[in-house]
């Protein structure tokens, strides 16, 4: 089903990833890890771009997109 919605775009690199699979953290090991990770982060004075809300609104597509193929879906089947 992946490959039905994926684009030609080479830009949405992420559609190619796969899904995270690690171990569960639990709250406190998450936040040691955040600790830990803010201290290795660096601060830039550069604006960086922001790909989250076109991300999201590609995710929103796909998500209408599945919606629509599972509806139609239990149509034929109940039909």
């Amino acid at each position: 089903m992946r490959a039905f919605f994926q684009t030609d775009n080479s830009k949405l690199s992420y559609l190619n990833e796969e899904p995270l699979r690690a171990e569960l953290l639990s709250a406190e090991q998450m936040e040691r890890f955040g600790k830990s990770l803010a201290g290795t982060h660096k601060l830039s004075s550069k604006p960086a771009q922001d790909h989250l809300l076109k991300r999201l609104a590609d995710n929103e597509i796909i998500l209408h997109k599945v919606r629509r193929l599972l509806i139609d879906s239990i149509k034929i089947i109940f039909i």
